[in-house]
């Protein structure tokens, strides 16, 4: 038996409007066609597991559809979204990294020039290591890499 229910939509996403009570909750406006949807937040902080209210029509506002959603996410500053409360783990440990990169080379070189009467190149704090890092990264990359081509090839070789 086919159903004689006719079902229509009230309001789009893409066509939210808000807005505030005269009581200062929040409101959130659908349309679609000529249909509106309303639905104002509650503020409830007992409340985890939201609730909806469906209202529908009233007489003096036809395809006007009132909606009231609580929630304890309806009261200001509640619910805060991950990565908005502050700097992630990973942010605070690159931070440290360079403040102590940078600590290391002014405060090594201020020592080298003031106490060890150095200068020129010869402030830079254990310059023989810096100056040779890059053919030993080099050096790394090159075996690491020809550790895999001579494992993948012919493994008793190496």
């Amino acid at each position: 038996m086919a159903s004689s229910t006719l079902y229509y939509p009230v309001g789009y996403q893409n066509s939210t409007e808000y807005g505030t009570t005269p009581d200062g909750n929040v409101t959130l406006t659908y349309t679609a066609g000529g249909r509106t949807a309303i639905v104002t937040l509650l503020c409830d902080e007992s409340v985890n597991i939201a609730s909806i209210l469906t209202v529908g029509e009233f007489q003096d506002h036809k395809e006007h559809y009132y909606f009231y959603l609580t929630h304890r996410c309806a009261c200001p500053g509640a619910c805060v979204p991950p990565g908005l409360g502050g700097l992630s783990t990973g942010s605070v440990l690159v931070i440290i990294f360079f403040v102590v990169v940078i600590v290391y080379f002014l405060g090594g070189m201020m020592f080298l020039k003031f106490v060890g009467h150095k200068e020129g190149l010869d402030i830079i704090p254990n310059r023989s290591f810096w100056s040779s890092l890059p053919g030993l990264i080099k050096d790394g990359i090159v075996y690491f890499y020809n550790s895999i081509l001579c494992w993948r090839s012919d493994y008793e070789k190496f």
